[in-house]
């Protein structure tokens, strides 16, 4: 793999269910920089997919496993929420930068930028128009989702402007051991899923290996929602994602299921 400066122009490409090198520099793409050790460059892959939804899809999924890699604790729903928000840039210059062994991630664009930062962080402020809610809930309430699950993990959120106009945001938690253990509520939250939760964890062991835009198209809501509902049965430990994105049962989520059915 290139160990690149993510403002060039080359690096690897991930590209679900496509030639991992193929080229297409006219789609748009979401860069993601791994910084392993500090004073060397970064580890650079660019992920392309069409639609957006799929790209956002595909974006989010290779950030989370990057950060599991490397042994970060940014919540993984704070990074798909953020990650999510660079459809209002509409992906203009989006690179994710991971950080501090996976327990930073800066997520950059290009876009129009947030002239009010606070608001942003408050539910029910958006700017999504129409495009932007064919892809997203477009009812503000991303970016406070976000800052809700770091302020859980003992973090911060930070949203700056970035060089040139576009918008950074920024996640930041505690390495591990200063980190809040998950609380005894979270284990008897996820034993009781709700009904769509468990009808996509039905969906998952039948259709395996599946993807969120088919989870949402069995479960007739929007992609996004399917995204929200696959990332809960992740944090249950009761799905895994292969390497494109793809959701199976863990025995974990089989071994529930046998208790609940």
């Amino acid at each position: 793999m290139d160990r690149r400066d993510p403002e060039q122009g080359s690096g690897d490409e991930h590209r679900p269910g496509e030639d991992h090198n193929a080229s297409a520099a006219d789609e748009p793409a979401v860069r993601i920089a791994v910084y392993d050790e500090r004073g060397r460059p970064p580890r650079l892959e660019i992920v392309r997919a069409e639609p957006v939804a799929h790209l956002i899809e595909a974006a989010g999924d290779r950030v989370l496993a990057l950060v599991k890699e490397v042994g970060g604790g940014v919540p993984g729903g704070a990074i798909r929420e953020v990650v999510d928000n660079l459809v209002h840039a509409h992906l203009s210059g989006a690179v994710v930068t991971i950080l501090e062994n996976g327990n930073t991630v800066r997520v950059s664009d290009l876009g129009p930028g947030i002239p009010d930062k606070d608001r942003a962080r408050a539910p029910g402020y958006t700017a999504a128009g129409r495009s932007e809610r064919t892809v997203l809930r477009g009812v503000g309430a991303g970016l406070a989702i976000a800052a809700d699950l770091i302020e859980q993990a003992n973090g911060t959120m930070d949203i700056d402007d970035n060089l040139g106009g576009g918008t950074v945001v920024t996640l930041r938690v505690p390495p591990g051991d200063a980190r809040p253990a998950l609380s005894e509520g979270f284990a008897a939250q996820t034993a009781n899923l709700s009904d769509r939760q468990l009808r996509a964890l039905l969906l998952i062991v039948d259709l395996a290996p599946v993807g969120p835009t088919r989870i949402a198209k069995e479960l007739a809501v929007s992609t996004s929602t399917a995204f929200r509902d696959l990332l809960a049965l992740h944090e249950a430990g009761f799905v895994a994602a292969d390497p494109q994105g793809h959701r199976s049962a863990t025995e974990e989520g089989l071994r529930f299921l046998q208790s609940v059915l």
